[in-house]
């Protein structure tokens, strides 16, 4: 059984690396980059439990945690997969990323983890999913030139390979392994942030305030290999440390030290304000001052190449699908837009779908709805449009068209126990005769596209007739 696993799993892997993505490459640049692990967690103790049903749900968590990740933070590119991780990297070229980085990796971690437990109700007793964030200077190098060139920096980029898509690479040194080191202390949907990254944020708290209030110390831990065998501080993101105590399993203090440190209140030195402290008590304070001097000429200085991105393939042309979502008894379906959101944050919309290469729109939106609501849609054949729309989005320069359809949900008082909260803060259910727009935000033309869904069910219903 293990080596059909075995081979399976890398094949799952390969396919989707191989088909789900294709990278525009350009020649690896040296500076500062992000990286990012996503972890399965228990996924042995789940494969011997569910022999039969693991291998969907794993791969739908490499799909998931994909589209989730390159969502929130489109720059984002897969770098491999390791066992049951899937891990990313992005350069740093704007100031913003980095505060972009760490709402992006919990959103999509926590995103994932409920639709997986959604639609596989038998993965929510073991499975989970925790992150990794750390950051590293790091410079291209080719293994044959290693004698001839001078390193700037103790991480390298060493090309491995390559494939259809281009070159294929891998980092190395001691700041990619800390990463690693410390990825071990991300409990179930917790994410862990390097002290380094933490340092450049608390540095840059002015520009990011709430910094202070979602990044703290959990546990001081001594790692393998890493800064001589002295404390490192473990570091936790959460959005809400008030309620972080809600977030634990009921026995799960039993089982970790730092789950019962975290539970029974923060320690004193919990606060980000002690990363200041500690590299200078250790005198290491010039690895961040030359973190933060590389970022600065990344941000000043114009990239003479085009941008590298990873584009999934089932997004080479963006299209947004849109189901107006009618109930038995005529009401419609909004569900608000996360707080964390880049566009129309705590707005109300009808949920979106985005098309995938070879994919109907009615797949599109049937997939879609039964990941974010988990229902099953009643369509048309083919759907019955109700319009089109486009988003300007300025801060990527870029048009996405979308297109919004009419669509039935017959078991619409299952939605309120079904819906991702991840991927929704609320749903309702709108009674258009009473529906006041003036006492909501929502997104642009809601309230002409609900009067257009309208007129679009009459005639459809006439014309049944």
């Amino acid at each position: 059984m293990p080596t059909v696993s075995n081979e399976l799993i890398e094949r799952t892997r390969a396919s989707i690396r191989e088909h789900g993505f294709t990278t525009l490459l350009v020649k690896p640049q040296p500076g500062v980059h992000l990286f990012f692990s996503f972890d399965l967690v228990n996924s042995t103790q789940f494969k011997a439990s569910h022999p039969n049903d693991w291998p969907v749900v794993v791969t739908r968590f490499y799909e998931l945690i994909i589209n989730e990740f390159t969502t929130r933070l489109g720059s984002a590119i897969v770098w491999k997969f390791v066992g049951d991780e899937v891990l990313f990297f992005k350069e740093v070229v704007k100031k913003e990323e980095l505060f972009l980085a760490l709402p992006a990796a919990h959103a999509a971690l926590l995103a994932t983890m409920d639709v997986l437990h959604k639609r596989f109700p038998l993965s929510r007793e073991l499975l989970a999913i925790k992150g990794t964030v750390w950051i590293a200077e790091v410079q291209p190098i080719q293994p044959s030139d290693a004698s001839s060139i001078q390193l700037t920096s103790r991480n390298i980029i060493v090309e491995t390979g390559r494939s259809p898509s281009g070159m294929i690479r891998d980092f190395l040194g001691p700041e990619i392994d800390t990463g690693f080191r410390i990825s071990k202390f991300a409990l179930r949907r917790r994410l862990v942030v390097s002290a380094e990254l933490a340092s450049v944020l608390y540095r840059e708290k002015t520009s990011y305030p709430e910094i202070e209030k979602r990044l703290k110390i959990v546990s001081f831990q001594t790692l393998k290999g890493v800064w001589g065998g002295r404390h490192y501080p473990i570091v936790w993101y959460e959005e809400d440390w008030a309620n972080v105590g809600k977030t634990f399993l009921f026995d799960e203090h039993l089982t970790s030290e730092i789950a019962a440190t975290v539970k029974s209140g923060l320690p004193e030195d919990s606060s980000l304000a002690t990363i200041e402290k500690v590299f200078s008590d250790l005198g290491r304070q010039e690895e961040i001052d030359g973190l933060m001097a590389s970022i600065e000429r990344a941000c000043a200085q114009p990239r003479k190449t085009k941008t590298e991105i990873e584009i999934p393939k089932d997004r080479y042309a963006e299209i947004h699908c849109v189901a107006v979502c009618f109930s038995p008894n005529g009401k419609i379906l909004a569900a608000k837009r996360p707080a964390t959101k880049r566009r129309y944050p705590n707005c109300l919309e009808f949920g979106c779908g985005q098309l995938r290469l070879g994919e109907s729109f009615g797949d599109c939106l049937r997939r879609a709805y039964k990941d974010d609501f988990g229902v099953d849609l009643i369509l048309s054949e083919p759907p019955v449009t109700i319009g089109v729309y486009e988003i300007q989005d300025t801060a990527e320069r870029r048009v996405i068209p979308g297109i919004i359809f009419a669509a039935y949900i017959a078991d619409a008082n299952e939605v309120a126990s079904k819906y991702s909260q991840q991927k929704h803060s609320e749903i309702i259910w709108i009674d258009p005769k009473e529906f006041r727009p003036d006492q909501h935000q929502c997104v642009p033309n809601f309230e002409a596209t609900i009067a257009k869904a309208i007129e679009t069910r009459k005639q459809t219903e006439a014309i049944k007739k």
